[in-house]
C-alpha cells in the first residue's frame, strides 16, 4: 500500500510528473508526501522520440494510408496513444548512421532540394495531429563537401557549415511551412563552442530568434565552460545529454538552464523495454533535474536482422502487408500525464506488465482527497500514474492485417516515384539513391547512386563503397534482375548486383557477405566475391560491357550453383562457398560515383 498525502495549498501552476513503478516486487511504506509550499517546481517539457540515426522510419511511408495513418496516430494523436510532446529528427547527411543513411538537402555546395527522404513528411503528419508538438533537428553526418580532404570535422569551415544548417531551417519554413524549435550541433560528438556561438549569432542574424540551441547531445561537458563564458551560456538555450543514467553534475545545475536526456531508452520494445523507459523518464526529473526525455527511437521501421531491430516505442516495418504492432512502450508513454490545478480530483492510469504481454487496464477516479491524503494500492509489475488530467483516451483500431513475409515475385520500375524521392523499400546502407528522369528513351523515372564523394561519417561504416539492400534476409534461393547505366564521366569505376546478402549491415556494412557479382566497364570484366569488401574473390573474368549504355545484370542463386548473365549471356556459372547460406538483395557501385538503375525484379529461381 502507498499513501500519498498532497498539501494543496496554492495548486501546481506548472506540472509536476509522478509515475510510480513497481516492477518486482511490491512493499508496504510510509507515507508519500507532495508539498508545494515551497513554490513552483520544473515545468515537465514532455516525452519525445526520434526519427532517424539512422533511417529509422525507412519503411513506414510506404505503409497503404489507412494503416499508416493509424500508426501516425498512436504515435502523434493527443489523448489517443503515446501522444509525444517533441519530435526529433535526423538531418540528413548523406552517411550511414546507425541502421541506413538519410540523404542531405545538399549534396553539394550548390545543390539544394528540401524534398529529398521523408523526415519533411513525418513532420507534416505529427503536427497535423498535434499542432503543439516542438521539432528538433540534429545532424549525424554530413556531406563531404562540408571538410577538407582527409578530415571528418565539419568545424574547420564554421559559416560553411552553420549556412548549411540554416538553410535545413529555413527550407522547412519555406517548402514545408514547418517550424523548427530546437537545434542541435553534432549527436554524440565534441561540441566545438565557437561554433556553438557563431550558430547563435547567425540564427539571431537571419531572424530565427525562436530557434533553441540544444548542447552538446553527448553528456554535460558544455557546463562548466557555460559558467566561465557568458556568450555561450547565452548562445545555448538548454543543455542536452544522451542516456546520462538517470543523473546529472553540479556544474549543469548551476548554469540555470532546462536539462533534457535528448536521446535515451534504446531498448527492445517488450515489456521490459515499458519498464525501462518508465523508469528512466521518472528517474530523469526526480534523481537528475532534466525535465524531457527523447527516446531513441520513434518507430522501428527498418528491416528486422538490421542492428538495433525493435527499439522503437512500437514496431512498424511490413509495408507489403499493412501490419504494425502497438508495443507497451508507446502506453507507458500515454500514462504520462500531469498534475494540474485541481488535486481533489485525481485520477490514476495504470500498465499491467507480465509475462503473457502488457495490458492497459485504463483508468479510474481515486477517492476524493480527504484532509490532503488519498490512498492507493499498488500491485506487482503495475506502472501507474497519478494525474488531473481527464481527457484521456486508450486509443484503438480494428486489427491490422496479419504479419506476412516481403513478397516474391517484387518489382519496381521507379515510374511511381516523384522526382527526387527515395525508393520506399531500398533501405541504403551507404551511398544515396534517388528518383531522377533519365536521359533514355525507354528508361523514364530511374534511381541514380548521387553521390561522388564521402560523406562525413558519423560512423565509418568499414568504409563500405554505396550499397542499398531489399528484401528478406531469411531468402536462399532467388532470382534478381536490374538495368544498369554508368556514364563515362560519373566518376564510377563498377557497379554490382548480389544476392544472400547478410550481416548486421548499418555501421557494419563494409563488412556484409553474400554473393556480390561485380561488372568494370572499363576493363571490361567482371569479378563474384563473397564479401563486398572484395577479400574473397569466388571467380571472375571479361564480359562486353560499356559505359555510356544500359546494360541488364541478372543473377540467379538455388542452392549452392551461381549463375550471372549480362544482356542475356552466360557471365559466369559456378558453385558458392557454403558459409554464403542467405540473406538480402543488394545493388551498389564500386566507389563513390554515379550509376542509375532501373527495372529491378526479384522472382524466385
Amino acid at each position: 500500500m502507498l499513501l500519498l498525502k498532497v498539501k494543496n495549498s496554492c495548486g501546481f501552476r506548472n506540472a509536476i510528473l509522478i509515475v510510480i513503478v513497481f516492477l518486482i516486487t511490491v512493499y508496504e511504506i510510509d507515507a508519500y508526501t507532495v508539498d508545494d509550499s515551497p513554490g513552483v517546481g520544473r515545468k515537465f517539457d514532455g516525452i519525445g522520440a526520434i526519427s532517424g540515426g539512422g533511417a529509422t522510419s525507412k519503411l513506414l511511408i510506404n505503409y497503404p494510408e489507412e494503416y499508416r495513418n493509424q500508426i501516425l496516430d498512436f504515435l502523434f494523436k493527443p489523448n489517443f496513444g503515446a501522444s509525444l510532446k517533441i519530435l526529433k529528427v535526423e538531418i540528413g547527411g548523406d552517411g550511414q548512421s546507425s541502421d541506413g543513411v538519410e540523404a542531405s538537402h545538399m549534396h553539394t555546395e550548390h545543390d539544394a532540394n528540401y524534398n529529398r527522404g521523408y523526415e519533411w513528411w513525418l513532420m507534416k503528419e505529427a503536427k497535423k495531429r498535434n499542432a503543439d508538438i516542438r521539432l528538433y533537428g540534429l545532424p549525424w553526418s554530413f556531406p563531404g563537401w562540408l571538410a577538407d580532404n582527409g578530415t571528418n570535422s565539419p568545424f574547420l569551415h564554421p559559416i560553411r557549415t552553420i549556412t548549411y544548417i540554416v538553410n535545413w531551417i529555413k527550407g522547412a519554413k519555406k517548402y514545408h511551412d514547418l517550424d523548427i524549435d530546437y537545434i542541435g550541433i553534432w549527436n554524440e560528438r565534441e561540441p566545438d563552442v565557437e561554433y556553438v556561438k557563431l550558430l547563435r549569432k547567425l540564427l539571431d542574424y537571419r531572424q530565427l530568434h525562436d530557434v533553441q540551441i540544444v548542447a552538446g547531445d553527448l553528456h554535460w561537458e558544455l557546463a562548466p565552460t557555460m559558467l566561465n563564458d557568458s556568450t555561450l551560456s547565452k548562445a545555448v538555450q538548454i543543455l542536452g545529454a544522451h542516456y546520462p543514467g538517470t543523473l546529472t553534475t553540479k556544474q549543469a545545475l548551476e548554469t540555470n538552464k532546462p536539462l533534457w536526456s535528448s536521446e535515451d531508452y534504446s531498448t527492445v520494445n517488450d515489456n521490459t523495454g515499458a519498464g525501462c523507459l518508465a523508469r528512466v523518464v521518472n528517474q530523469n526529473y526526480v534523481n537528475g533535474n532534466m525535465t524531457a526525455t527523447i527516446a531513441w527511437n520513434l518507430v522501428t521501421s527498418y528491416y528486422d536482422t538490421l542492428i538495433w531491430s525493435n527499439m522503437g516505442l512500437m514496431t512498424a516495418n511490413q509495408p507489403w502487408s499493412g501490419y504494425y504492432t502497438v508495443s507497451s512502450p508507446v502506453w507507458m508513454t500515454a500514462t504520462a500525464r500531469s498534475l494540474g490545478n485541481s488535486l481533489a480530483f485525481l485520477q490514476q492510469w495504470w500498465i499491467r506488465l507480465d509475462w503473457r504481454g502488457w495490458q492497459v487496464v485504463g483508468y479510474s477516479k481515486l477517492d476524493s482527497v480527504v484532509n490532503g491524503s488519498v490512498t492507493v494500492f499498488l500491485d506487482a509489475d503495475v506502472i501507474m500514474t497519478l494525474t488531473t488530467v481527464t481527457t484521456g483516451h486508450h486509443g484503438s483500431f480494428q486489427e491490422p492485417p496479419a504479419s506476412a513475409s516481403f513478397p516474391l515475385p517484387y518489382t519496381d520500375d521507379f515510374e511511381s516515384y516523384d522526382v527526387s524521392a527515395e525508393p520506399y523499400n531500398l533501405a541504403q546502407q551507404a551511398g544515396v539513391w534517388e528518383v531522377v528522369l533519365s536521359n533514355h528513351l525507354l528508361h523514364q523515372h530511374v534511381i541514380r547512386q548521387t553521390i561522388t564523394a564521402p560523406p562525413l561519417h558519423w560512423c565509418d561504416p568499414a568504409v563500405a563503397p554505396p550499397i542499398s539492400i531489399v528484401g528478406d534476409p531469411s531468402w536462399t534461393d532467388v532470382s534478381a534482375s536490374v538495368d544498369v547505366y554508368i556514364p563515362l564521366d560519373g566518376g564510377t569505376v563498377a557497379v554490382f548486383l548480389a544476392v544472400r546478402v547478410s550481416g548486421r549491415m548499418g555501421c557494419d556494412s563494409g563488412r556484409a557477405l553474400g554473393a556480390f557479382f561485380w561488372v568494370y566497364p572499363k576493363d571490361k570484366t567482371f569479378l563474384l566475391t563473397a564479401d563486398v569488401a572484395l577479400v574473397t574473390v569466388i571467380a571472375g573474368g571479361t564480359l562486353e560491357m560499356s559505359y555510356d549504355e544500359w546494360h541488364t545484370i541478372k543473377v540467379r542463386v538455388q542452392g549452392k550453383e551461381f549463375l550471372a548473365t549480362v544482356d542475356g549471356k552466360t557471365a559466369s556459372r559456378t558453385n558458392l562457398p557454403p558459409n554464403i547460406q542467405q540473406g538480402f538483395v543488394a545493388i551498389g557501385t564500386g566507389n563513390f560515383g554515379i550509376a542509375e538503375y532501373d527495372n529491378l525484379q526479384l522472382t524466385s529461381p
